[in-house]
């Protein structure tokens, strides 16, 4: 129906009496893993080629990217990428809710496709495109969806475009790029060939590290602690982060759970309980093929956090109580999180004071954690990690150095990569996407004898909660990390 022409990037639209010009889309700007139009690759036994992709733009920050494919025997799909993370889905004859009638945590019944959890609630705006593409819409058009998740891991997403009174239903699962076969890299894929002088800090000049993550939303100066926008290069917020010193280096690059990562981000979050406040340390890692992860101190505890989609997680008796697969973790905590300070770069538009409703549950040493942000929430899944497994990997010493050491407020130009890895927003998120929940007040080091955490639940969801306070996990973004 649409073609995005090479040469002039308008979008021309093929109607029952001519063509119409749409308009003009911005130019695509390719990833190391991006898929683009003339790729191909066999997936679960079925071949396909990409006709055409589409970038979307999430309201609270990033992006997003569908690619239109035929997959021989069943016929049009999409492939979609959002966070690093690889979802592939097809559209269904299916009756579904009202989109404006949906929130966060409601199940959705679709008939012979199951049952599903709403994710995310939210819209996006088209923002560019190439290729072919089945449907009509100018650039700028938006486009309302709802996520969803299963408990076997399928995917769904309800999606209305703006004006129109038609829904359009799809249903997938989550893969991983390497799970596509792409064995076909696309000989018209676009050059752009971009120029990169030194970058410096817009508030007080200092130089700044290349970054790594081609969708960083937010940059932190190490030096003046400016918090400036990436797309405008322009201050957002000042902190004062003299005194604050990661106990990993940004940049630091190690091996966790078998994959290589890059630490991008540094936080602080703080929550009030019973007038008594709490705050935790959080690291954002990056990794190009499985997307993000967090390491979080909490009370003296390391714990590697995952993202879980909400239709993984069994939440009939929340708060009292959560289920994941077999084991029901019992409610720890709650409170709203705020961020206090910021170092590095993130996948979303973070901002200082941000706060989210955050809910911790735990099973042993496992914490499971749901934060709650608008029109989204997010699950998080925590194990516990040995700081000695944490220095070997990234070269470091995390129960040698405290928050509080003093950073050398000089810029001297040598090669230390405060945020040498990186991603822009969204939104978390979005989403959100990645915030744990966790408390902390002293360095961090591996968990010793005696200092489980752990309460027992029956399956009766009958659980002894510890009174603690905040700690936990977070998420990424809703589904598709729109």
């Amino acid at each position: 129906m649409a073609l995005v022409c090479p040469q002039c990037q308008h979008v021309v639209v093929r109607t029952d009496r001519d063509l119409v010009n749409m308009g003009k889309v911005a130019d695509v700007v390719f990833n190391d893993t991006a898929l683009a139009h003339g790729d191909g690759g066999v997936f679960q036994g079925r071949s396909f080629l990409v006709h055409g992709r589409v970038v979307m733009q999430h309201p609270a920050g990033g992006t997003w990217e569908e690619y239109y494919a035929i997959f021989d025997g069943t016929g049009p799909s999409w492939i979609e990428e959002a966070m690093g993370r690889w979802y592939v889905l097809q559209q269904v004859e299916a009756t579904p809710p009202a989109i404006e009638g949906l929130a966060p945590g409601v199940s959705v019944d679709l008939g012979p496709y199951g049952t599903f959890v709403v994710d995310e609630v939210s819209q996006g705006t088209f923002a560019s495109a190439e290729g072919e593409l089945p449907f009509s819409a100018a650039p700028g058009t938006v486009r309302r969806f709802a996520d969803l998740s299963a408990a076997d891991g399928s995917r769904a997403s309800i999606q209305q475009v703006e004006g129109s009174s038609a829904v359009d239903v799809f249903v997938g699962v989550e893969t991983t790029f390497d799970a596509l076969g792409v064995h076909r890299r696309s000989g018209e894929r676009a050059e752009h060939k971009i120029a990169i002088g030194e970058i410096k800090c817009p508030s007080c000049g200092a130089p700044l590290p290349a970054r790594k993550d081609p969708k960083a939303e937010r940059f932190v100066c190490k030096y003046c602690g400016a918090l400036a926008d990436v797309a405008t290069h322009t201050v957002i917020a000042q902190q004062d982060v003299s005194r604050l010193t990661p106990a990993i280096p940004l940049g630091s690059q190690g091996a966790l759970d078998a994959t290589p990562w890059v630490v991008i981000g540094y936080v602080t979050r703080a929550t009030n309980i019973e007038e008594e406040t709490f705050t935790w340390e959080e690291y954002l890692l990056y990794n190009a093929d499985r997307g993000y992860a967090w390491l979080i101190c909490d009370e003296g505890i390391w714990r590697l956090g995952f993202a879980l989609a909400g239709g993984e997680v069994d939440a009939a008796r929340f708060p009292e109580s959560v289920k994941h697969h077999d084991t029901r973790y019992g409610f720890r905590n709650s409170g709203h999180a705020s961020v206090t300070h910021v170092l590095g770069e993130f996948y979303w538009q973070v901002t200082l004071g941000e706060t989210v409703l955050a809910h911790d549950f735990e099973a042993g040493s496992t914490v499971i954690s749901r934060e709650a942000s608008g029109s989204e929430v997010n699950w998080t899944l925590a194990r516990t990690i040995p700081s000695a497994l944490i220095d070997s990997a990234f070269g470091v010493n995390v129960g040698a150095v405290h928050a509080s050491t003093p950073l050398d407020p000089t810029p001297d130009g040598a090669s230390e990569s405060f945020f040498s890895g990186s991603r822009i927003a969204p939104y978390l998120l979005l989403a959100l996407a990645f915030f744990f929940v966790v408390k902390v007040g002293k360095a961090c080091q591996s968990a010793g004898p005696g200092q489980s955490v752990a309460q027992d639940c029956d399956d009766d969801g009958n659980c002894s909660p510890s009174g603690r306070g905040a700690g936990g996990a977070g998420g990424s973004g809703g589904f598709g990390g729109k």
